[in-house]
């Protein structure tokens, strides 16, 4: 990304002219959110909070949306098309579901993988996301995205696909359903289970016969193989577990009661936890935010801030709902699974979520 975004600003010195006219163009509700998280910082920096770490969150975020800045950039001069980069990242996405499916069968026990900071997890599909949560909402993505796909490939045709294409789009969705199976991960179930039964309903709205019975028979093929799945001994393939459960619960409750009375209204500065108030290098943690992106959010930028960032999703939903709804939807599965995860600031989740955001180029462009 760091070598595309340097070559793009040799050769077009103006997209970073053209970035921050962009941003200063924003909605008035993402404005005052941004002005607002200035105020959580100014806040941790006077009660002598360091400003380090989150300024290099917000700087990799930032970096973030100016690399798909500059896709738009280079989609909008037809210098490459939407369908490819979609192409492109729906090939990565099953990719890493192949070597999913190569590490369950052949390194089922992954436990080793503790000593170099990772959680150790056993007989659970961890793919080379090493993560079994952040692995299934990237397979709920691309699912969605494996939709965005066709569905624009049938527009543009506009004839009937062969029975060969219709079997591989079967195939390709049932392998997907069971790779998050095999993740033993019930954010992803649930975020799979709510964002699936809203797909359901569009489609059977747009009379998509096709992709109803599809997002449908993975639903219930996911419920049906649940009771099914191997459970060796390990704690993490017990879907009935409770002890995850309790500890995202006490560390959100930690984290809130931290809060003093005015850091209930301004937050303590977004990304500005306990464990980076005073930078620890000692501490051996890799997670530096809380896994509740709405404990995040209250932490971070207090009720205002929060109340201003849901405003803005809601404002700017309302008005794309109708042109991506496939982004919305897997933005929803995001929201879902990022109550029970970080998955909201999850690069490769951005990386994904940014590639369904992106409008189809003119069907003759392509």
């Amino acid at each position: 990304m760091g070598i595309w975004l340097m070559y793009w600003v040799f050769k077009k010195p103006l997209l970073i002219s053209m970035f921050l006219h962009k941003i200063m163009t924003l909605p008035l509700s993402i404005r005052l959110f941004c002005i607002w998280l200035v105020v959580g910082w100014l806040s941790a920096l006077f009660n002598q909070g360091s400003l380090i770490e989150p300024l290099l969150f917000v700087s990799r975020i930032a970096f973030y949306f100016a690399f798909f800045f500059s896709i738009t950039v280079v989609v909008s001069e037809k210098i490459i098309s939407t369908a490819w980069i979609k192409k492109g990242m729906f090939a990565s996405g099953m990719y890493i579901l192949y070597f999913g499916f190569l590490q369950y069968i052949f390194l089922p026990d992954t436990r080793f993988l503790l000593y170099q900071g990772w959680d150790d997890h056993y007989f659970r599909l961890i793919s080379t996301i090493l993560d079994p949560g952040f692995t299934g909402i990237l397979f709920i993505l691309n699912l969605f995205l494996l939709f965005q796909l066709w569905i624009h490939h049938e527009i543009k045709n506009k004839d009937r696909t062969s029975r060969f294409s219709q079997a591989l789009l079967a195939l390709s969705t049932f392998l997907l359903t069971l790779g998050m199976s095999l993740t033993y991960s019930r954010a992803t179930y649930l975020a799979f289970a709510i964002s699936g039964g809203l797909t359901v309903i569009l489609f059977f709205v747009q009379r998509k016969k096709v992709f109803t019975f599809l997002i449908l028979g993975s639903l219930v093929f996911l419920l049906v193989s649940l009771p099914l799945l191997p459970r060796p001994d390990g704690e993490g393939v017990k879907l009935e577990r409770v002890s995850t459960i309790y500890a995202r619960s006490s560390s959100a409750q930690s984290e809130l009661k931290l809060l003093n009375p005015w850091q209930w209204v301004i937050g303590k500065g977004m990304f500005v936890t306990a464990s980076n108030q005073f930078l620890d290098t000692t501490q051996q943690n890799h997670n530096r935010v809380p896994d509740n992106w709405l404990v995040m959010f209250i932490t971070g930028s207090g009720l205002i801030g929060t109340s201003l960032f849901l405003w803005s999703v809601a404002q700017i939903a309302l008005k794309q709902w109708r042109t991506n709804s496939l982004f919305w939807l897997g933005f929803i599965a995001v929201l879902i699974h990022g109550l029970f995860n970080a998955s909201l600031v999850y690069p490769f989740v951005l990386a994904w979520l940014g590639t369904l955001a992106l409008t189809h180029t003119p069907y003759k462009e392509n």
